[in-house]
């Protein structure tokens, strides 16, 4: 179910095939890497859902945690140079803000993935998290294969090098006095009219026992 974009739409899977096999036509191979380009990075496709943007605090056992549903394409970490989106757009996944703050009488905190979910619409309709941000910039680095292979200019390479800021505004998975940064649900969201997300986040509390927030956005 974890699907950020329809690869077998947009890739073509010659690079999976022996050294032996025939190369993919240079026009159709270019083409291929533009469409996925639309798709994943570029600004104009851009797809949000249809719900309030605004934080939500929820306080047990505890622990504070604060969420708010994030716009991809403005996030700090994913800004360019020439206005366009440098890693991922709305189209392709959902994001949440999140900030997980423990009263003083508690040592650590820190977020568990696997108590974490992201429904769309319906609780029937669920997405796990990414765990680690390199989870997101594998797509890139299928982009970046086919532009080598494509002999195109290196954009996705060029992105993958400037992903340190990503990876240190991801919400991280070790114990800390407090957490803040970005989860994302990869999901097929330019397919879905989202007009209702409940997040589901687990929090590990001391190493020793999991809390779970819920958050409705509509």
């Amino acid at each position: 179910m974890l699907l950020v974009l329809p690869i077998g739409a947009c890739f073509h899977v010659a690079g999976e095939t022996s050294p032996a096999a025939p190369a993919e036509p240079p026009g159709q191979l270019a083409a291929d890497i533009a469409e996925s380009e639309n798709l994943f990075l570029a600004h104009n496709v851009g797809f949000g859902p249809a719900v309030a943007y605004t934080a939500q605090t929820r306080s047990q056992g505890g622990v504070v945690v604060t969420a708010t549903p994030a716009r991809l394409e403005a996030e700090a970490w994913n800004s360019w140079p020439d206005g366009t989106a440098r890693l991922v757009n709305d189209a392709v996944a959902f994001g949440m803000e999140i900030a997980i703050h423990p009263d003083p009488d508690h040592a650590s905190v820190q977020w568990d993935p696997r108590h974490t979910e992201l429904a769309v619409n319906t609780t029937d309709q669920v997405f796990p998290p990414a765990i680690e941000p390199d989870e997101i910039l594998t797509r890139l680095l299928l982009l970046a294969r086919y532009e080598a292979r494509g002999g195109l200019p290196p954009d996705a390479q060029l992105r993958l090098r400037n992903a340190d800021a990503f990876r240190t505004a991801y919400l991280t998975t070790a114990p800390a006095p407090s957490a803040v940064g970005t989860v994302i649900f990869p999901a097929p969201a330019a397919n879905l009219f989202a007009v209702a997300l409940q997040l589901k986040l687990g929090v590990e509390v001391d190493g020793s026992r999991v809390e779970t927030f819920v958050f409705l956005f509509e």
